[in-house]
C-alpha cells in the first residue's frame, strides 16, 4: 500500500506503515492508524489538537461507524437472506436486465432511425435533384412548344404563302394558255386556211388539178401528195413554204420540237422540180412536214388518221384545241415524269449491268431536257412546277370524267385515266401529296382498269350516275328488310359484302372527291397492262380529245328498268328456242335481281333471298 503512496502523501506514509505491521495483531491500532491517516489526507496538517480538531475527528468517527454499521447489516443479508428480500433483490435484477436490454433496444431502434433518417437526407437529395431536372425539363419544354408554335405559325404562313403562289401560278398557267391560244387564233387568222368540206362547198378546182379536196393557205391551193405533180410548180412550193412556216410558227408558241426541224424541210427545196431528185426533195419534204404535224396532234392527245392531207389534219388539230380550251404543255411534264421514273428505277435495282446502263441513258436524256429548259421558270421554281403539274392532271382527270358521267367511254378515257393517276404520283416529288390528289389518284387508276375490262371483254359498261341511280334504288328495296333497331345496325350491321362502286367525283378536286373502295369491297384498283393499253404519248400535257366520230368503242346501250313483276313459279315456263339467248331487258332483270338478293344477303333475309333468286332462275331457265 505505501509503495504506491503519491509524494504528496510522503507525511502519512509512517501510519501506514504502522497500520500494515498491526493489522493481524492489533485491529484496534490498525482502525486508528487509519483514521490518523485519513484525517491527515482529509485536514491539513494542524500544529495543536484543539477543540474544532476534536469535533471533526467525532464526526469523521461517526461517520465510518455508520458505515461499518451499513457493512456489517449487509454481511449479514447475505449470509442470512430474506425471502422477501430476496425476492425484491431478484426482481430488481430482472428489472435492471430488462433495463438493459431495453437500453439495447433503443440504441438498435436508435441506430435504425439514424439510418433510416440518413436515406431520408439522401432522398431528400434526390427529391431536390430531380426537381431540379423537372423543372429545366419543363423550362424546355415551354420552349420548345413556343419554337413549335413558332415553327407551327411560320409554317401555316409558308403554306398559305404557297397556296396563294400556286393559285397565283395557275391563274398566271392559264393565262399563257389564253394567250397562246390567241396566238394560235391570230396565226391562223393570218395564213388563212381554207379546208374542203366535200362536194357540199362547191370548191373551184385548179386546172391541172386532179386532188379530191381543195385545200388552200393564203389562197394558194395546197395539192395532195399523190396529185403533186400535176399542179403549178411556183405555186406549190409557195404553199408548202407557208405551210411550214405556219407550223414553224406554232411550234414556237408551244415551245414544241419536232422531230424534223424546219431547217431541214425548208434546206433541200427548189423552185421548180425539173430534175427527179429535186421531186423527191419535194416529196420527202411533205411526207417529213406530214409526220412533224402527226407527232403534234399526238403530244396532244388527238389520234391522226392515214392521210394525205396536210392543211387538213393540221386545220383539225386548230380546231380541237381551240374547242376543248387546252394547249400543249411538254417540256414541264416530261423534265418531272422522267425525273420520277428515274428516282422509282433507282429504288427497284441500281446495281445490275442492264439497269445502270437504262439509268445512264434516262439521266443523260434529263440532263439534256433540263439543260435545254434552263431558263424556264418551273424548272429553277418547284412552286410553279408543281402547280403545272396539278394543272395538267387536273386537266386529264375532269375530261375523263366528263365523259365517264355520260357513259361516254372509248379508249380515250382509258388513257385520260390511267394518264392523270400516274401523273399524280409525280406530285410525290414536292413532298407529300394533298387528299384530295391522292383520293382522285387511286380513283382514276381504278376507273382505268375498270373501263379498260370492259372495252377488251366487250360487256356493256354502267357509268358512275348510272350505279348511283340502281344503288338509290337498291337502298329503297332494302330498307324494308331492315331490323326494327337502327342502332343494331349502325353499331353492328354486316359490311363485309359490301358491292357498291365507288362514287364520281366532281368536276375539279373539292367536294367531289371519290372514296376508293375499301379493301374488302373491291379488289384494289390496279393499272392497266402495258400490252393492251397504248402508252401516254411522250411529252403530252393536254387530255385526249378525239372527235365524236372517232369512237373506238360505241357507247353501252342504255338500260331500261322493267317494272317489278310477280310471277307464278308453280309451272315452268315454256322452253325458248334452241340457240337463243335472252335479251338485254332480261339481262337487266336478272341483274336487279340478284344485286336484290345480295342485299338480302347481308340482312340475312332468307326469303328474300329465295324469291330473288328463284325469279331470276325462272327467266334463265327459258333458255
Amino acid at each position: 500500500m505505501s509503495a504506491n503512496l503519491p509524494p504528496s502523501f510522503k507525511p502519512i506514509a509512517h501510519y501506514i506503515k504502522i497500520a500494515n505491521e498491526n493489522a493481524s495483531r492489533d485491529p484496534v491500532i490498525y482502525y486508528w492508524s487509519l483514521v490518523c491517516m485519513a484525517l491527515s489526507s482529509a485536514f491539513p496538517p494542524t500544529t495543536s489538537f484543539n477543540e474544532s480538531s476534536w469535533r471533526r475527528l467525532q464526526k469523521t468517527i461517526l461517520v465510518e461507524k455508520e458505515s461499518i454499521e451499513r457493512r456489517d447489516s449487509l454481511r449479514d443479508s447475505i449470509d442470512n437472506p430474506d425471502p422477501e428480500s430476496m425476492e425484491v433483490h431478484l426482481k430488481s435484477e430482472e428489472i435492471a436486465a430488462e433495463i438493459q436490454q431495453k437500453t439495447v433496444n433503443c440504441d438498435e431502434i436508435r441506430a435504425k432511425i439514424a439510418a433510416i433518417n440518413a436515406k431520408i437526407l439522401i432522398g431528400k437529395r434526390k427529391t431536390a435533384e430531380i426537381d431540379e431536372k423537372l423543372a429545366k425539363k419543363r423550362e424546355d419544354e415551354g420552349k420548345l412548344e413556343r419554337k413549335v408554335e413558332q415553327y407551327e405559325k411560320v409554317n401555316g404562313e409558308n403554306s398559305e404563302r404557297k397556296t396563294k403562289e400556286k393559285r397565283v401560278i395557275s391563274i398566271m398557267i392559264r393565262l399563257l394558255s389564253c394567250r397562246k391560244l390567241a396566238l394560235i387564233e391570230e396565226i391562223f387568222a393570218i395564213f388563212k386556211l381554207k379546208i374542203d368540206g366535200g362536194p357540199a362547198s362547191s370548191r373551184l378546182a385548179p386546172r391541172n388539178c386532179n386532188c379530191q379536196v381543195i385545200d388552200s393557205i393564203r389562197g394558194i391551193h395546197l395539192p395532195q401528195l399523190s396529185y403533186i405533180f400535176n399542179h403549178p410548180e411556183a405555186q406549190t412550193y409557195s404553199a408548202l413554204q407557208n405551210t411550214i412556216h405556219l407550223f414553224d410558227a406554232i411550234c414556237r408558241i408551244l415551245n414544241f420540237a419536232p422531230k424534223y426541224p424546219t431547217e431541214s424541210l425548208m434546206t433541200p427545196l427548189k423552185s421548180t422540180w425539173k430534175k427527179r431528185a429535186d421531186r423527191e426533195k419535194f416529196v420527202d419534204s411533205m411526207i417529213l412536214l406530214g409526220k412533224n404535224i402527226s407527232q403534234l396532234r399526238e403530244a396532244c392527245g388527238i389520234p391522226t388518221m392515214a392521210t394525205d392531207r396536210t392543211l387538213g389534219t393540221l386545220e383539225e388539230w386548230h380546231r380541237f384545241v381551240i374547242q376543248k380550251k387546252t394547249v400543249f404543255e411538254r417540256p414541264i411534264q416530261s423534265v418531272f415524269s422522267l425525273f420520277y421514273a428515274v428516282q422509282t428505277a433507282m429504288k427497284l435495282d441500281k446495281s445490275s449491268v442492264e439497269a445502270r446502263q437504262y439509268l445512264t441513258g434516262l439521266l443523260t436524256t434529263l440532263e439534256a431536257i433540263k439543260t435545254q429548259l434552263a431558263d424556264n421558270d418551273a424548272i429553277k421554281n418547284e412552286t410553279i412546277a408543281q402547280a403545272h403539274i396539278e394543272s395538267f392532271a387536273e386537266k386529264l382527270f375532269n375530261f375523263a370524267d366528263k365523259k365517264e358521267k355520260t357513259g361516254n367511254v372509248d379508249k380515250s378515257v382509258v388513257h385520260a385515266f390511267y394518264t392523270a393517276g400516274h401523273v399524280m404520283d409525280i406530285l410525290a416529288l414536292f413532298g407529300e401529296i394533298d387528299e384530295p390528289f391522292l383520293s382522285s389518284k387511286k380513283y382514276a387508276k381504278w376507273k382505268s382498269t375498270q373501263i379498260f375490262t370492259c372495252l377488251r371483254d366487250g360487256t356493256p359498261y354502267v357509268s358512275s350516275s348510272q350505279q348511283e341511280a340502281d344503288d338509290d334504288e337498291l337502298a329503297q328495296f332494302g330498307s324494308q328488310f331492315q331490323p326494327s333497331s337502327s342502332a343494331s345496325i349502325g353499331a353492328g350491321g354486316p359490311q363485309e359484302h359490301s358491292y357498291g362502286q365507288p362514287g364520281p367525283p366532281g368536276i375539279g378536286f373539292g367536294a367531289g372527291i371519290p372514296s376508293v373502295p375499301s379493301d374488302h369491297s373491291l379488289p384494289p384498283p390496279q393499272p392497266p397492262a402495258r400490252s393492251n393499253i397504248p402508252p401516254p404519248p411522250a411529252y403530252s400535257s393536254t387530255p385526249n380529245l378525239p372527235s365524236q366520230q372517232q369512237q373506238f368503242y360505241p357507247p353501252p346501250p342504255s338500260r331500261r328498268q322493267q317494272p317489278h313483276q310477280y310471277e307464278d313459279f308453280s309451272t315452268p315456263p315454256p322452253p325458248a328456242p334452241a340457240g337463243s339467248v335472252p335479251t338485254e331487258e332480261e339481262f337487266s332483270e336478272i341483274r336487279r335481281l340478284t344485286k336484290y338478293a345480295m342485299s338480302a344477303v347481308d340482312y340475312e333475309d332468307v326469303k328474300a333471298i329465295r324469291e330473288n333468286l328463284m325469279k331470276a332462275l325462272a327467266i334463265v331457265q327459258k333458255y
